[in-house]
């Protein structure tokens, strides 16, 4: 994961410290000027990234990652869509509350670096792929699928790509996310756009705030149902073609073993449906709350040096070991 991460995040950071080489630089400052004006404060960011974490412990996958395993049938995916969509119906009801009484603690949106400094950004870029690079050579990857052709099938036969071809294929989407969407690749977003007008009967009685965010989001809905549809779908043509479709073992397969990820906690006494169902509740809670998930804080946000996402992405990891950690009846 962490390769892959770092991949994504280094090829991020240079198609945006080049694209303020090109005509499309008002796209891009437009883009980081976006999440200067996000209204969340520090104390948002920190709780949210932390109940992030929590989710991505519990569910074993990240607002990004959960589409693919959508899309490839992993078992226990359909769970967490079901509280992936009831998170973002709690953070509707409570939208008002934590803008009222959290978001404007410890509020300061700066960047890190400004526009002006466009080789800082692709020097950095740079650096992160070559890490993702040192980590694969310093703790190669024994357990990659293979998948039902083996080693030497063609790209689109394999069952995984390498961690930095997948890396650089997510950061390359800022491409056409900036350019066509003008908006930077953020994946918590889209399904609560797509969500939004479920919630519409919700507004009418006035449960829920008609100016809230969420609400407003439903201007977005077509869009983003779109590219909701076209990640789950890219994920079950490769699953398809690799031959894997349905074989990922998860949390409420009969296949999962003491050493699998994503593991039953004991917490839940062998329910993973249930432990699927809460986590993909503090996915899209701890989102919501922080204004962005691994893809809009940990890929975009950093990529844009916002300091915010400096902050969210260390309270996600340390959300995800502490949650693994209680849930495991471990101490430190």
């Amino acid at each position: 994961m962490m390769q892959t991460f770092l991949a994504a995040l280094g090829t991020s950071q240079i198609v945006i410290g080049l694209s303020f080489f090109s005509p499309f630089a008002r796209l891009s400052s437009t883009c980081q000027s976006g999440y200067e004006s996000r209204s969340q404060g520090k104390l948002s960011i920190l709780l949210g990234g932390s109940l992030l974490g929590a989710g991505m412990a519990m569910s074993g996958a990240c607002p990004g990652t959960f589409y693919s395993q959508l899309g490839s049938g992993v078992p226990g995916s359909m769970y967490v869509l079901g509280g992936a969509m009831t998170g973002i119906a709690i953070f509707a009801f409570i939208e008002k509350l934590v803008a009222k009484h959290i978001n404007h603690i410890w509020r300061n949106n700066k960047r890190l670096l400004h526009e002006s400094f466009p080789y800082a950004t692709v020097a950095t870029g740079v650096a992160m792929i070559a890490a993702s690079n040192a980590f694969k050579v310093a703790l190669p990857n024994s357990m990659a699928p293979i998948g039902a052709y083996g080693m030497n099938a063609a790209a689109v036969q394999l069952a995984a790509w390498s961690a930095q071809a997948a890396g650089a294929m997510i950061g390359l989407w800022q491409i056409p996310s900036v350019l066509l969407l003008h908006h930077p690749m953020g994946m918590s977003s889209a399904l609560t756009s797509v969500v939004a007008p479920l919630l519409y009967p919700l507004k009418a009685i006035g449960l829920i705030d008609p100016h809230a965010d969420t609400m407003k989001s439903v201007s977005a809905f077509w869009t983003k149902a779109i590219f909701v549809g076209s990640v789950i779908s890219g994920a079950l043509i490769s699953a398809s073609l690799s031959g894997t479709l349905g074989t990922a073992t998860g949390l409420i397969s009969t296949t999962v073993s003491a050493t699998t990820l994503p593991r039953v906690y004991p917490l839940f006494a062998g329910n993973g449906a249930l432990q699927a169902f809460i986590g993909g509740v503090f996915l899209w809670l701890g989102a919501r709350i922080g204004g962005g998930c691994t893809s809009g804080h940990g890929i975009s946000g950093c990529s844009f040096f916002n300091l915010n996402s400096f902050l969210a992405v260390p309270a996600m990891f340390a959300g995800g070991i502490l949650t693994s950690y209680l849930l495991n009846g471990m101490s430190f």
